[in-house]
């Protein structure tokens, strides 16, 4: 766990609560945009955990914790950035280079602040939260319950401790049958993965 970058993002979470969206968002940058470089977009000025960051054609666009973090100066200096996939609106997602391997999304997100899939889950999942409307100071209080406690596992469920990869849409059922379809279609999913 990389406390300082997590320590970073709680006080960064707390001005976006409580400070002028505006006052925010003049001071963040985009410099860190690869992907589709010509993708017009501008700094976030509100917030919604359920999208990585929502570019808009007028003059803010709405971002989650993580969409804030790509456009912080220091986090954009130590590497963090953001990829726009191709197309007009192609989504804008975290990128991060690490032993020069370009990470997109989650696998970005757990390189940059050193956390497993799991915290990262319990973090940044609008739904791993009991609020409907999730803001940006319930958030910096889970960052800090993180660093105070190490441990976000009353939050989500934990996958299949077997399963190489996490599945992102719904928990591990210990009730479920192992047939064949299951274990075939858990095969094509990392064969898509690969």
């Amino acid at each position: 766990m990389n406390e300082p970058r997590l320590r970073e993002l709680a006080a960064l979470l707390d001005r976006v609560a409580t400070e002028n969206p505006n006052d925010v968002a003049a001071n963040l940058t985009l410099t860190g945009l690869t992907g589709n470089p010509d993708r017009e977009i501008h700094p976030p000025t509100d917030f919604d955990l359920s999208q990585w960051f929502a570019p808009d054609t007028g003059c803010g666009s709405t971002a989650c914790a993580v969409g804030f973090a790509m456009c912080h100066p220091p986090f954009v200096e130590q590497g963090l950035g953001m990829y726009a996939y191709p197309g007009p609106l192609g989504t804008v997602v975290p990128a991060f280079i690490d032993d020069d391997i370009q990470l997109l999304e989650f696998s970005a997100v757990e390189a940059f602040f050193e956390i497993d899939h799991w915290d990262a889950k319990a973090l940044f999942l609008n739904t791993r939260y009991p609020e409907a409307d999730v803001t940006a100071a319930d958030v910096a209080a889970r960052v800090r319950e993180l660093l105070e406690t190490g441990d976000l596992s009353n939050h989500l469920e934990r996958d299949d401790p077997d399963d190489d990869e996490p599945d992102d849409d719904e928990p591990y059922d210990s009730d479920d049958d192992d047939d064949a379809d299951a274990d075939d279609a858990d095969d094509e999913q990392e064969a898509d993965i690969s």
